[in-house]
């Protein structure tokens, strides 16, 4: 930006190098010292930073970054998630190329047979994602609920642990698939009856999965393995689109999948709460207000309407 002349809008997704150790990322004190140095500096010489939620500002106030520079632009869910069954159909004909040993989502669908209660995890599993709680009810619901089933789709680090774990425990209410074509992304989302997310404590501000928005852009009631002092949590309590457990709480985790299985009337509460949110957490809403930031920053007026 100094060389051309320009301005700087940082777009942030994670607040590194400060998620490094929350990682387990081994690096000695003087090097976090040296990487905390140069990225505060680059940070402060930002003309704009965008944060993903109030917990990622509340951060980078705290390491001196003028609350003036910061705005905060929830992310989105993806564009499939919103497309009409036609426009799919339009768009898959167009993009879409065949992946090598990916079965089509409907075959493995009609696979689960009979029809199970399905507990959705869709994304990365990596480092920062707790899994000892997910195992343990798994365990607790594979003994006594042969009913539910938990769906993992995607990839990440803790994925091939998980197969191991699954295959050493016996738990047969673990299914593991890759990710999925972008066609079947609708379908695949509203396939899960609730939908789970999972977030170390130790990240609260530093990252935030935006996972959340494509349970909501399916209104499905979400639990969400993490912090309560976090943007999921108060997103969810605000809307009344699911419920916060603590990571280290498998029991309770347990718990509130098999009430929602066994509680109609709380899942379509839920249910109506998801809806209302992915309504108002839409593409075109973050778009505007970005467009708007930047408008702002290189010195021209809003848009009218």
């Amino acid at each position: 930006a100094a060389i051309k002349k320009s301005r700087h809008i940082h777009w942030c997704q994670d607040i590194y190098p400060d998620l490094l150790p929350v990682l387990n990322v081994p690096l000695s004190r003087r090097t976090m010292a040296f990487l905390e140095r140069i990225s505060n500096k680059a940070l402060r010489r930002c003309d704009r930073i965008v944060t993903l939620g109030r917990c990622m500002a509340r951060r980078l106030t705290q390491k001196g970054i003028a609350p003036g520079k910061i705005s905060v632009i929830p992310n989105w869910a993806d564009a499939e998630l919103g497309a009409s069954q036609k426009e799919k159909g339009a768009a898959g004909a167009r993009k879409t190329r065949p992946q090598k040993n990916v079965r089509p989502f409907e075959q493995q669908r009609r696979e689960s047979v009979p029809a199970k209660f399905r507990v959705l995890y869709a994304g990365n599993l990596g480092r920062s994602h707790p899994l000892r709680s997910i195992i343990q009810a798994a365990e607790i619901l594979d003994r006594d609920h042969p009913e539910i089933e938990f769906v993992f789709v995607g990839d990440g680090p803790k994925f091939n642990r998980l197969a191991e774990i699954r295959s050493r425990r016996n738990l047969r209410n673990i299914r593991l698939m890759p990710f999925q074509p972008a066609e079947s992304l609708r379908d695949l989302m509203e396939s899960g009856d609730v939908h789970l997310i999972s977030m170390k404590a130790e990240t609260a501000g530093l990252l935030l999965p935006s996972k959340i928005y494509a349970a909501l852009a399916v209104a499905r009631p979400v639990i969400f393995l993490g912090p309560e002092q976090s943007d999921i949590a108060r997103l969810l309590g605000d809307f009344g689109a699911g419920v916060t457990v603590p990571q280290d709480d498998g029991v309770r985790l347990a718990a509130s999948i098999l009430r929602y299985r066994e509680n109609g009337e709380e899942w379509f509460a839920a249910h109506r709460g998801a809806r209302d949110a992915g309504k108002t957490f839409v593409p075109r809403e973050s778009l505007n207000a970005w467009l708007a930031r930047a408008r702002n920053v290189v010195g021209l007026p809003p848009r009218a309407g």
